[in-house]
């Protein structure tokens, strides 16, 4: 039984595609990002800004100039100014939030996927547990009848048979409850079709560390926002400066302390977003290092379990062990091979969400 279930569940690694309703093919992946309401309401925000952006330069070039004081007029073009950069800034900025939400999806994917699939081979394994306790159980009964076992031991095998069904009910509650959940996530239920999707992949290649901090500090959406905010006041403090405004008004220097605390608040947040960012990229990168070894040792274990295949392999066509044995050293291998392969898959989607915390999603050029 063990042996039928480690081929089905190798074999369950790699699966067929399914139609939607419109007949298309279309990945699970594909459904699963088309069915995100979060991407949606991104999407539709990005798409009014773009269909208003026109409108939105055409009101700020025609701004009209406060010209009661100097104050007035400083703050006005101050104000003119940044709500012409900001209307393409909020668009940048919704396209930006709009791609990083689609390649966090992929990733969410993956780990809900994987999750779900776990869930499926413990539920599997506990079957077959369970099934071979029954066996037991079956043959326990018998003997029993026909005295050829005590009470006590025909209990022991009742009780020990009783706990591997309980832990099959078990792992089946987990992932029925599991499956639903994936199910709402997803908007159709995959019970009804097999997806397109492969745990088998090749290791991705890690960059050295100082690129991933270099593009964390380049790229970063938290950090850009604070820029941006920087630039904002550094423009009202320009046009305040520019006019020789009195220093007894008393709204003068309120706003102009204001606007000097708050810049000096951005800046120390930025340096201090900077420095956050750094530790959090380091911990991730350490952590794959770590793993990455992990992966090593299980490579080198898969190669020891494969010798030790090949070994029972030529015992037993010289038949000197028994097929039993040898189906015990090929299970351990096919065992070995696939948690490799499900670790591999894990430390894959790790190093896409390190790629994804150190990518740019803001376009080029202005496009």
């Amino acid at each position: 039984m063990k042996k039928y279930i480690i081929l089905l569940l190798a074999a369950a690694m790699v699966i067929v595609p399914f139609s939607s309703l419109h007949g298309e093919e279309i990945s699970l992946m594909d459904k699963y990002i088309e069915y995100d309401s979060v991407l949606s309401d991104l999407t539709e925000n990005y798409n009014d800004l773009v269909d208003q952006r026109e409108e939105s330069i055409e009101f700020y070039e025609n701004y009209r100039i406060n010209r009661r004081n100097l104050f007035n007029i400083a703050m006005s073009q101050a104000a003119k100014e940044n709500g012409l950069r900001n209307v393409d800034l909020a668009i940048d900025n919704a396209l930006y939030d709009l791609k990083a939400r689609e390649a966090l999806l992929m990733i969410d994917f993956r780990k809900e996927y994987l999750s779900l699939m776990e869930r499926k081979i413990d539920m599997d394994l506990a079957n077959a547990s369970e099934d071979d306790a029954g066996l037991l159980y079956n043959e326990a009964v018998a003997a029993h009848n026909n005295g050829y076992i005590s009470d006590i031991d025909f209990l022991s095998e009742k009780y020990s048979y009783q706990m591997f069904l309980n832990a099959y009910q078990r792992s089946k509650r987990t992932y029925a409850s599991e499956l639903r959940s994936f199910n709402l996530s997803l908007g159709y239920d995959i019970s009804k079709a097999a997806p397109v999707f492969s745990f088998d992949e090749d290791l991705i290649e890690v960059k050295e560390l100082s690129e991933y901090l270099d593009s964390v500090m380049e790229n970063s959406k938290e950090l850009e926002l604070l820029r941006q905010a920087i630039d904002r006041y550094e423009t009202e403090l320009y046009y305040l400066s520019k006019y020789h405004i009195s220093e007894n008004l008393s709204y003068y220097r309120d706003k102009r302390r204001s606007i000097d605390l708050n810049l000096e608040l951005s800046k120390l947040m930025l340096e201090e977003t900077e420095g956050e960012l750094l530790v959090q990229i380091t911990e991730k990168y350490n952590s794959l290092m770590i793993d990455r070894e992990k992966l090593s040792l299980a490579l080198l274990s898969n190669e020891i379990l494969e010798n030790d295949y090949n070994i029972s392999l030529a015992l037993y066509r010289k038949g000197l062990i028994s097929s039993s044995e040898l189906n015990d050293s090929k299970e351990a291998l096919m065992s070995g091979n696939l948690e490799y392969t499900l670790m591999v898959y894990k430390y894959n989607t790790n190093v896409m969400r390190l790629e994804y915390d150190c990518s740019c999603f803001f376009t080029e050029d202005g496009e």
